[in-house]
């Protein structure tokens, strides 16, 4: 019987701190990562700065802070006017960094396959960003991998991540 009474007392802990008012919210934050050239073959960074607001983002009052952050989905989109062939470009990193995070790989996609102009990058699930997110501001880092020198003035690139943020 003591068997018993413990195994339900078990299963009714276990029921009630499992569905203890956690909630999950997806947020996309869209910028344009900018690099001045001449860019040579090999890898080339575009960066932004990225200030995030999480309170005013997420739009819950009930959110205080948030318990996990991951990278869901990544989409790089070229609309720069020299960049006509987008078969000059081999793969793409991106990257967070900021003055107390270290560098930290977030997604990939090599080789970089286009449709159209937008290619969707491989999101780590490893990565640990929910340290950005306690920052006022990181800088997001792309690389490009140029398969050719191009003498380009600049290049800009857009780019759309989305967030899940549980709280």
């Amino acid at each position: 019987m003591k068997i018993f009474k413990a195994f339900v007392l078990i299963c009714f802990s276990t029921i009630l701190f499992s569905c203890g008012g956690s909630q999950t919210k997806t947020i996309t934050i869209p910028a344009t990562l900018t690099a001045e050239g001449p860019f040579f073959e090999g890898a080339n960074s575009l960066m932004a700065p990225i200030a995030i607001d999480l309170n005013e983002l997420m739009e819950d009052a009930s959110f205080k802070e948030a318990a996990a952050v991951q990278l869901m989905d990544v989409e790089i989109t070229i609309e720069d006017e020299n960049a006509t062939d987008l078969g000059i470009f081999s793969n793409a990193t991106l990257q967070f960094v900021s003055n107390t995070n270290s560098m930290t790989t977030v997604a990939i996609l090599n080789p970089l396959v286009f449709t159209g102009n937008t290619a969707t990058l491989v999101t780590s699930e490893e990565a640990e960003i929910q340290p950005f997110f306690q920052e006022k501001e990181f800088t997001a880092l792309l690389d490009l991998d140029f398969k050719n020198d191009e003498y380009w003035e600049s290049l800009s690139v857009k780019i759309n991540m989305s967030f899940k943020v549980d709280y």
